[in-house]
Formats: structure tokens, sequence, C-alpha cells
């Protein structure tokens, strides 16, 4: 076992080897990186190459009347489409309201939503509605109920759809 200050010399000289031979060996030490005033070079994480960046995903092609008879696409998402339903009355005559029912062409495994206006005979927006379903399946249907107790309005104008994305 060495002794005193010459052993501790050599112990940095050894350590000072494998170090070396480690950043040659990994290509991690560049003489940029190292300064000096200092014999021990610095050392870096050595560089990895990154991935490419992946194109986006290409939208399918969406094949006309996908949906079933009687249903419309909504106007920001062609990948939904819906049917509209007035009859019944499920606040017994103190409410407005619009039943929508939903299909999705490739499914919605994170739920979506749908949002409506209800405005007067004029077309004054007076209130609106949002409803959500959490998971559909591909072209599985889903019904959705929007509500107003404001009784002027009238008529009902989808305003906005969207299929949840995963990330």
């Amino acid at each position: 076992m060495d002794k005193g200050f010459g052993g501790y010399v050599k112990k940095v000289a050894v350590l000072m080897g494998v170090l070396l031979f480690f950043s040659a060996y990994t290509g991690t030490a560049t003489a940029s990186q190292s300064t000096a005033n200092s014999p021990v070079p610095f050392l870096s994480e050595s560089p990895r190459a990154t991935p490419a960046p992946s194109a986006p995903a290409a939208k399918p092609v969406i094949p006309k009347n996908w949906y079933p008879k009687g249903y419309v696409t909504f106007s920001n998402d062609d990948t939904l489409a819906y049917k509209a339903d007035t009859r019944g009355d499920p606040c017994y005559s103190a409410c407005r309201f619009v039943n929508l029912t939903v299909i999705s062409q490739y499914g919605c495994p994170n739920g979506f939503f749908v949002t409506v206006n209800f405005l007067t005979t004029s077309g004054v927006v007076v209130d609106d509605s949002i409803d959500s379903i959490s998971s559909v399946r591909a072209m599985q249907k889903a019904k959705l109920q929007f509500i107003t107790y404001d009784n002027s309005g009238r008529k009902y104008q989808v305003t906005d759809a969207d299929c949840y994305s995963s990330s």
C-alpha cells in the first residue's frame, strides 16, 4: 500500500489515465472543453443522434356519405356527423331543447364535445349549451341533449364539435 503524498499522486495519475482513456474511447471530451489551467478534461454527455422529425400524420381521406341517411357533418369536423331531434319534452314545457345523435367515423376514444347556441326567431343568440361524451368507438352513435330555460331561444345553431385528441 502506498503511503504519503507520492501514493496520492499515483492514484490521481491512474484515475486521470482511466478518465482520458474513457473520454477518448467514447468521444466525450474535446480540446475546447478542457481548460488551460486544469489537467483534467471537461467531460460532457456524449452527443446523441436526434431522430428526424416525423411528418405530420396525413388526414385520412373521408369518403362522402360515410354517415347514415339523415345525418349531416359538423362544419368544423367532417369526421363527426349528427342528426337533430326536438321530439319529446324533458322539462315539461319549462325549457327549449334539442337532442343530437352524433356518430364518429373513426371513433373518439378520449371523448368529444358539442356546443349549441339557442337563438330568437330573429337570430339573436340568447343562450348556449355544451354536452360531451367520454368515449365512442368508430361508427358508434351517442345521444347528446342541449337545454335552455330561456324560452325566447326558439331556434338552435350547432357552433362547435371536437373529438379530443390523445395527446
